[in-house]
């Protein structure tokens, strides 16, 4: 016999109670009754990882477990960092290709955030719009300290 029971925990998750022996009894002892909880309706959701930060972090962005706005800020001040090493035209190749690469993963992760339909707030979209502005200006940036190192005070190339 089989007693199905539909419930919703407090994590959210529906459960079903089966009975397991084919008593005639109508009391469910906690011998005879299983519980099973399946998160099949509702993904656990994460929480942003900076402090005092409780907003949920979109699908696209898990792997960084920022929020939009904490992902955005991260990502303004990483290309901060980066604008100032490649201001002189210094930076070797090797640490060029890295900061291409930085910039494409998390333009396109970006990207990702902005169309996937998550509901923003106006605010949220001219951060989103700024810090790809961010990475643009990174990418020209680079793009200049190339044309700057290349070129002598000629302007042959070496």
């Amino acid at each position: 016999m089989f007693l199905a029971f539909n419930e919703r925990s407090s994590a959210g998750a529906s459960c079903r109670i089966r009975r397991t022996t084919t008593t005639t009894c109508w009391i469910l002892t906690a011998d005879n009754v299983t519980y099973h909880a399946s998160h099949s309706r509702r993904l656990m959701t994460n929480a942003c990882e900076v402090k005092g930060c409780k907003v949920e972090v979109p699908p696209a962005l898990r792997e960084h477990n920022l929020c939009v706005l904490h992902f955005t800020l991260s990502v303004e001040n990483s290309c901060a960092g980066m604008r100032r090493e490649t201001a002189l035209g210094h930076a070797p190749h090797e640490r060029q290709r890295a900061i291409m690469q930085f910039i494409t993963e998390h333009g396109e992760r970006l990207a990702r955030v902005a169309t996937s339909g998550l509901p923003l707030t106006d605010d949220l979209k001219a951060r989103i719009l700024s810090t790809f502005l961010t990475l643009m200006n990174l990418r020209e940036n680079l793009d200049r300290a190339n044309m700057r190192s290349s070129f002598g005070r000629s302007g042959q190339l070496r």
